[in-house]
């Protein structure tokens, strides 16, 4: 059965029309250019808006800036490898064009020209994508550049510090936020955000009261046509914040909380 596959021609085993593919090529790569505004305006991971919408809205001006620092570091690392596999490319395309100067046989000069526009395209696609992740960055960095504003304002300064004091703050903001959404959905704080709540040294009955008081607040404006900002939210967030900050580092303090290894390792003593 093999021997007798191996045996078919290769048209009826490969069943394509015949002729010169060029034209047909020639033709795509023409419908693929009228489309390159398209190509332009996206060729990149996100739009500024999802990045600033969507992938910026940690409950904390820390938490956004770690994650403008691990998107920048991802991009920064991937651009690195690419522009080195870019100039390779084309290095080798080079050498490729250099070699059909020299070849006298026909079928070898062509095929080294063939290999030096292989080169060439790879480079180009490598170029694009490059291109991409610079705007990536430029979107990150006037974002990193407001949200660091507001930190140095608000703290005097940036360091790990202060990215430990803000944490808990964010982890207050964000277990309410969860614990909320639970309320709006069924009425209660589902176990699971209760128990995060009670890691935090905060009692869910309590938390309860306070997310109430704020659906509430929101219903009657509402109800007399008042508008709803994120400002809303986030004045009830920052009095949730102080009023329950002191239990946080109460259970920090039991637990031996301390930042002090913090400035021992940045002067290189850990002990």
């Amino acid at each position: 059965m093999t021997d007798s596959i191996i045996k078919k021609d290769v048209a009826e085993l490969y069943p394509v029309s015949g002729g010169d593919l060029g034209p047909k090529i020639d033709t795509a790569i023409v419908q693929i250019q009228s489309m390159n505004p398209v190509f332009k305006a996206w060729n990149r991971s996100h739009s500024d808006v999802m990045w600033n919408l969507f992938n910026l809205d940690h409950e904390s001006e820390t938490r956004n800036l770690r994650e403008i620092g691990a998107s920048i570091k991802k991009r920064r690392d991937a651009m690195t490898e690419c522009h080195f596999a870019y100039k390779e490319n084309l290095i080798e395309a080079e050498i490729y064009e250099d070699k059909a100067a020299k070849e006298d046989a026909p079928l070898q000069k062509k095929k080294y020209e063939m290999l030096a526009q292989k080169e060439r395209a790879f480079a180009a696609m490598k170029h694009e994508s490059i291109l991409g992740a610079t705007k990536d960055i430029s979107a990150l960095k006037a974002s990193y550049d407001k949200i660091m504003a507001r930190i140095v304002e608000k703290h005097g300064r940036f360091d790990e510090a202060v990215f430990e004091e803000e944490e808990k703050e964010y982890f207050i903001r964000r277990l309410f936020v969860q614990a909320m959404r639970d309320v709006r959905e069924c009425g209660q704080i589902r176990t699971g955000a209760q128990r995060d709540l009670e890691q935090m040294g905060i009692e869910p009955i309590e938390a309860h009261g306070d997310i109430m008081k704020y659906i509430v607040f929101v219903k009657e404006n509402l109800q007399r046509g008042s508008t709803i900002s994120r400002g809303c939210r986030d004045d009830w967030a920052k009095n949730i914040t102080e009023k329950y900050i002191k239990r946080v580092q109460d259970k920090l303090d039991h637990m031996g909380f301390s930042d002090d290894h913090l400035y021992k390792l940045e002067s290189g003593n850990d002990t």
